[in-house]
């Protein structure tokens, strides 16, 4: 990407609009069948594109996800529900 980062801009607020969609059919479910549901969807995402872009977009999306997991530990901090341990 040009030097922005992945959390600035329209994208980033589609993608929060999105996500909280989401998190209520997620809530109380197990953590295996979350977690299968989101590798799930990250897999039709990189299968959706061409095999000679699939590599990229799994490192692309590795990568957001290393980016997002400190912000969501933040937001999960501040509101008195963050993982001990």
């Amino acid at each position: 990407m040009s030097g922005q980062s992945r959390l600035d801009g329209q994208m980033f607020r589609e993608a929060c609009v999105l996500v909280e969609t989401i998190k209520p059919l997620l809530a109380g479910k197990s953590s295996g069948a979350v977690g299968t549901a989101l590798g799930q969807l990250c897999a039709d995402f990189i299968a959706g594109h061409a095999p000679p872009l699939r590599t990229e977009q799994r490192e692309l999306l590795s990568g957001l996800i290393d980016e997002l997991v400190p912000v969501a530990l933040g937001q999960m901090i501040a509101e008195g529900h963050a993982p001990e341990g």
